[in-house]
């Protein structure tokens, strides 16, 4: 769970997943967005017996790291709010091609097109129940992983520069070449 350590992240829907999944190990990794909620979930971590399977990275992480800590991680869960209107992390893992598993919210529905990304409901029993089915089923990661490749082809630099190109060299063919400004 990469991104700043902040409520609306859901880390803690995340950690109370740990219980009733073996041989899985998590990382959280961001700054301390919020100093209050970082003890509380680390307080959770502590009674549910699991901190031990949790590394906990909270200082600042350059961006070459951060790819790195995505390739290595076979999943990465954002079990954020659902009023959530957008997700830096999750633009990484479309990119990077990073399987992920979200929460289902109006925005990572606009992004995201595989139904095996998203989490039935936000709470500890549906993240495990999807982690044992990204482990389990390799097919079920491999169609996420797809699907983020081509969402990242379709908003990719080249295609959007593509898509432009072609409305203006359209308006220009049509006269409608004028550009006015107020």
């Amino acid at each position: 769970m990469p991104g700043g350590i902040r409520p609306i992240k859901g880390h803690e829907v995340v950690i109370s997943a740990l219980p009733s999944i073996e041989n899985v190990e998590l990382r959280i990794v961001g700054g301390i967005g919020n100093e209050e909620y970082f003890r509380e979930i680390r307080s959770i971590a502590d009674q549910l017996g699991v901190n031990d399977r949790i590394e906990w990275v909270t200082e600042f992480v350059p961006e070459e790291t951060l790819f790195e800590a995505f390739q290595e991680a076979d999943v990465v869960v954002l079990a954020y709010e659902h009023h959530t209107s957008m997700s830096g992390i999750l633009s990484h893992t479309l990119s990077w091609h990073v399987p992920a598993i979200v929460t289902d919210c109006p925005a990572f529905r606009h992004m995201i097109e595989c139904e095996d990304a998203f989490l039935a409901e936000r709470d500890g029993s549906a993240v495990a129940d999807r982690i044992r089915k990204f482990d389990s089923e390799r097919e079920v990661q491999r169609r996420v992983i797809d699907a983020f490749a081509q969402t990242s082809r379709q908003f990719s630099w080249e295609s959007v520069a593509g898509r432009t190109t072609t409305v203006y060299a359209g308006r220009s063919q049509n006269g409608e070449n004028q550009i006015t400004s107020s």
